[in-house]
């Protein structure tokens, strides 16, 4: 029995248990074969509510509290770690721009990522950093009206679909 969770939680944790159980555990083998895209995979989630659990109501979104996206990773971890991540990595762009994003940026990127149509990425990791944010040699320059990114990045969950990144930089 679970001490720390409340009865809700520990509801809507069934309730993933069950989703992933039923629809992530019989595509595994397809997903780790590449016969599935995880872009399209992912935005299916997304279509059935799963990319907005903490989205914001306004912003199209379930409107719950981080804890629940963690209930739903720890549940599709328990099929399929790699997709786990991914979503990690996903709501950690819902959550940034929901304490810190613009009134704007909100407006236009929470609603996109909630339904899957723009899937989230962090990217933190360097070649010669890895994780060690002192390290980071990745800047940003203001030419213009415009910011100019200069650097490399290694390890970049989603990287590859991403529409939306979080880039670590000085």
């Amino acid at each position: 029995m679970n001490t720390f969770l409340s009865a809700e939680q520990e509801a809507i944790r069934q309730t993933y248990l069950t989703f992933a159980a039923k629809t992530i555990a019989p595509k595994v083998k397809e997903l780790e074969d590449h016969k599935i895209c995880l872009k399209d995979f992912l935005q299916e989630l997304g279509q059935k509510g799963y990319l907005g659990i903490a989205a914001p109501r306004e912003y199209g979104g379930q409107g719950q509290s981080f804890e629940f996206c963690a209930l739903f990773v720890e549940a599709i971890s328990r099929y399929e770690p790699g997709l786990g991540l991914s979503l990690a990595n996903h709501y950690s762009i819902i959550e940034v721009l929901k304490k810190y994003g613009t009134d704007t940026q909100k407006s236009r990127y929470l609603p996109l990522l909630g339904r899957g149509e723009v899937i989230g990425t962090l990217a933190f990791s360097e070649p010669n950093a890895g994780t060690d944010f002192k390290a980071v040699n990745t800047s940003v320059e203001k030419q213009g009206e415009s910011l100019l990114l200069k650097g490399k990045k290694t390890w970049v969950i989603n990287g590859e679909f991403a529409g939306l990144a979080l880039v670590l930089s000085k």
